[in-house]
């Protein structure tokens, strides 16, 4: 897939400069967004008071669009190939668009692949403390979940669950989709691994469609457990809208995974033994439960 050798110290030099760039470039789209955000705010505030929907769907596109501009469209490190596209004339809307997760910029490709479809996250509460990007969260709309230092990191402040649960049903409900990461976590080997049930149980309760996304290749751009880069292209495949209607949990979960399975197969670069899917979790860094 890629000849060139991690090995080869020129290359290790390369790599760090990549890095570099990019840790540089990361923070900037963080920025840009959110300063397109003050921009919205400052013009357009009395519009946006009067519709929240409209606020956080604004808002949203506006610091998407800076993350997206620096992590990919300006980066000539790493390219975005769609190798597959959404249906002709789609758009979500009472939709979880739901997609594997293989590198720290996951989001940030994925938010490009899908532009200018405005989508809402979960995220970690703690990232509410970094600079630019907590304070673009805020203004976005996005669904904030509360970790305890428990189970590794990964178990809930009680009852805040039920919260963030009701809160996703109340964006579905408005018409506006959710982005979620089934697995729960990053994948360390590239497979695809066992879905969670949480997000499946909510676009039952909501009627959602699902929409099954598949990445491939950003795990090499942007190994799980380092800090150095490489370059590279990362294929995104978009599926077709799997409904929730009549299906049970288990019934939908894997439904979507097999379609998933199937997209990453779209890619040039899929390898059948390497990135067979995996039937259990692979082993623990600590497990999100959504």
């Amino acid at each position: 897939m890629y000849k060139m050798s991690t090995e080869n110290p020129l290359w290790i030099v390369f790599r760090f400069f990549i890095s570099l760039w990019i840790m540089i470039a990361l923070p900037l789209g963080l920025l840009t967004g959110f300063l397109f955000q003050i921009f919205i705010l400052i013009f357009l505030s009395p519009c946006l008071a009067l519709n929240e929907s409209f606020r956080f769907r604004i808002l949203g596109i506006a610091f998407r669009t800076g993350c997206a501009l620096w992590a990919c469209w300006l980066n000539p490190f790493w390219r975005l190939q769609v190798v597959k596209k959404a249906p002709e004339g789609y758009k979500p809307s009472n939709t979880i668009l739901m997609c594997n997760h293989l590198s720290g910029a996951d989001a940030f490709f994925l938010t490009a692949a899908i532009w200018p479809w405005e989508t809402k996250y979960i995220y970690k509460s703690d990232l509410r403390k970094v600079p630019f990007l907590g304070w673009g969260l805020v203004f976005t709309g996005d669904i904030p979940v509360y970790f305890t230092k428990e189970k590794g990191g990964w178990a809930t402040v009680p009852g805040s669950t039920a919260k963030m649960m009701q809160r996703c049903g109340e964006i579905l409900s408005s018409g506006m989709p959710l982005a979620v990461f089934p697995e729960g976590t990053r994948s360390k080997t590239g497979r695809l691994q066992p879905f969670k049930n949480g997000m499946f149980k909510v676009a039952i309760d909501n009627k959602s469609e699902i929409l099954p996304i598949a990445l491939c290749d950003s795990n090499y751009c942007w190994p799980t457990g380092s800090n150095l880069m490489r370059p590279g292209s990362i294929k995104v495949m978009i599926g077709t809208p799997v409904s929730s209607e009549g299906k049970t949990v288990e019934g939908l979960r894997d439904e979507v995974r097999l379609q998933m399975i199937q997209l990453l197969k779209l890619s040039p670069t899929y390898d059948e033994v390497a990135m067979a899917p995996l039937t259990e979790m692979a082993a623990t860094r600590g497990e999100n439960p959504y």
